[in-house]
């Protein structure tokens, strides 16, 4: 049904993380920060996680699919 089987895709996944390595580390600080405004009621809480949302996603679209 695929035209790739599950080791190359896996092997798509293990090259994209090791060219961006050090980005997983804000990645990972960026979803801290957007949970913590899930949870923490502020004038600004919606628009940091709209911001950092956007971001995941341009950045998925951009950078990860091409």
């Amino acid at each position: 049904m695929f035209s790739f089987d599950l080791q190359e895709f896996l092997g798509v996944l293990e090259n994209y993380n090791q060219d961006i390595w050090p980005l997983q580390v804000l990645a990972y600080l960026l979803g801290i920060l957007a949970v913590y405004h899930a949870f923490k009621s502020s004038i600004i809480s919606n628009r940091v996680i709209l911001v950092i949302l956007s971001l995941f996603w341009i950045w998925t679209g951009l950078v990860f699919c091409t």
